[in-house]
């Protein structure tokens, strides 16, 4: 009994101990690398001055309000659970770390109230908001939130299959110069990324300016798995709104629109899951709306329920595409309205079955094309289909 007395009371004191060397440090324009950097009088003057500081957890690193900081943000060490490595500002306004933001191989961190802004997305060269490396054993468990990325090449660059476990909520993204959001690996089998990564509330607004860069850029492009987007907005991008490339996304409650493409799946990922894409209210899109290709770099075996959605696109751009996969794919109670292009195109019958029911739709030229023909009126591409129980047009 007393020796278990014992043991329970110094891990007590250790744990008391951990929390009680836990410190804050403070980073300013106006001061100096060999001070302590523990008050905002005695604040540190670099990022490089973080840089070679291991920090440990509980640490605070608060960067002055409103101050523009050089250099890359490298910084040492993980937190642990209950305990993060935290990285925010302090006084008035968002610090900007011009020179964004580099992880690797780190645990428990927290970004808040931070920016990263370099004036410019044409000057930006390589820079991004925040990037994980592509070697190391990844980042996991990461909060980001109330921060703003703008002016750079990409927002967010995870590079690493072993990143896991991030929360990105209440964020801006804007005028980035290639894709807003980038996660992908190239080292790992056709690229397939980051797993169990939730995005809430964020917009990404006029992504992909960079004309020249000779690739196909987008707001989110995503080849990561069992991933969470919701409630974020999504404007004016130059190619996908949402990139879709793995297995296992849900996309709910999304507000997309001003770009050709707004959702588009193309597989890279050769195990099957099930992507939902819900609730999500998409307009002003000039290629199509939702669609599903039936390859990419391998055949597609995703399953899809697609529903709830409110969809509008202009002029000719179709509706709701499915050219094939060897999954099931439900559509149903979505809101779809074209002004010239088809409504819905069903191009080859996925293999575990097709359901189409409660939808509404809406055209100034109506159409449906189901395995290989077209149809001009509804009760026509219902006789023909055998789906669309409950459909109608407005």
């Amino acid at each position: 009994m007393r020796r278990a007395t014992v043991v329970v009371t110094i891990v007590v004191l250790l744990v008391a101990a951990g929390h009680a060397s836990a410190a804050t440090f403070y980073v300013s324009p106006t001061g100096d690398d060999a001070a302590a950097g523990t008050s905002p009088s005695s604040a540190w003057r670099s990022v490089w001055k973080v840089n070679a500081t291991r920090l440990s957890p509980g640490d605070k690193v608060l960067f002055r309000g409103g101050a523009r900081f050089v250099g890359l943000l490298k910084p040492q060490g993980s937190g642990a659970p209950g305990s993060p490595i935290s990285f925010g500002s302090y006084g008035s306004g968002r610090a900007n770390l011009a020179g964004g933001i580099q992880l690797q191989s780190q645990r428990w961190l927290s970004f808040d109230g931070l920016r990263v802004d370099t004036g410019s997305w044409q000057t930006a060269g390589s820079t991004r908001g925040i990037r994980t490396s592509d070697s190391g054993s990844g980042v996991q468990n990461v909060v980001v939130e109330n921060s703003q990325f703008a002016n750079v090449a990409i927002g967010l660059l995870f590079s690493n299959h072993r990143d896991r476990n991030w929360t990105i909520s209440n964020n801006l993204i804007s005028r980035t110069g290639d894709s807003g959001i980038l996660i992908f690996d190239p080292h790992a089998l056709r690229e397939v990324g980051a797993t169990d990564l939730t995005f809430t509330g964020n917009t990404i607004v006029d992504t992909g300016l960079h004309t020249s860069l000779g690739y196909r850029r987008h707001a989110v492009y995503d080849v990561g798995t069992n991933l969470v987007w919701r409630n974020n907005v999504i404007r004016r991008f130059s190619e996908d709104g949402f990139s879709l490339r793995a297995r296992g996304n849900t996309l709910i409650g999304n507000t997309i629109s001003d770009g050709p493409y707004a959702i588009y799946y193309s597989p890279y990922d050769a195990i099957g899951g099930k992507t939902t894409i819900a609730q999500n209210r998409i307009s002003r899109v000039t290629a199509d709306a939702i669609e599903v290709a039936s390859s990419g770099k391998v055949a597609n075996v995703e399953s899809f329920l697609i529903a709830d959605n409110s969809i509008q696109s202009s002029g000719s751009a179709p509706g709701v595409l499915v050219h094939g996969t060897a999954g099931s794919v439900a559509i149903v109670r979505n809101v779809v309205e074209t002004q010239r292009g088809t409504l819905f195109q069903v191009d080859r019958l996925p293999g575990r079955g097709l359901v189409e029911r409660d939808n509404l739709w809406q055209s100034g030229a109506p159409s449906w094309r189901y395995l290989g023909n077209t149809f001009s009126t509804l009760s026509a591409y219902l006789a023909a289909s055998g789906q669309g129980t409950a459909d109608r047009m407005r």
